[in-house]
């Protein structure tokens, strides 16, 4: 998977995203913040992941349009919610819903489910 996909101007709203998908359990552990940090890194920014704020799915899809892109945010939705291990309900629940905002049907969704 090609990590360093998105424009400049995509990225802080890929990063809520996957804030918001991390931070649906009521708690965003130091792993998790370092997940969203590598994926800024990778893209060559540096983000200050701790003040970052959830967005609303439908938000990021206005945002990110190209269907590829979708793809990988959806496919790094997956992996984030994953990063402590097993997957609570909600944390699939977030996933599905910004896959379903995004319009990406991955295999993968199944996998967390």
């Amino acid at each position: 998977m090609d990590l360093n996909v998105l424009a400049a101007h995509e990225l802080p709203v890929a990063l809520r995203a996957l804030h918001g998908v991390v931070a649906s359990n009521g708690t965003v552990t130091p792993a998790e913040l370092r997940f969203l940090e590598v994926i800024a890194e990778l893209h060559g920014a540096a983000v200050d992941v701790r003040q970052l704020v959830p967005i609303d799915p439908v938000e990021v899809a206005r945002a990110i349009t190209d269907p590829h892109r979708r793809k990988r945010v959806v496919q790094l939705a997956l992996v984030a919610s994953m990063v402590e291990g097993e997957v609570a309900e909600v944390g699939d629940e977030a996933v599905r819903a910004l896959a379903c905002a995004l319009e990406v049907d991955d295999r993968g969704l199944a996998v967390i489910h």
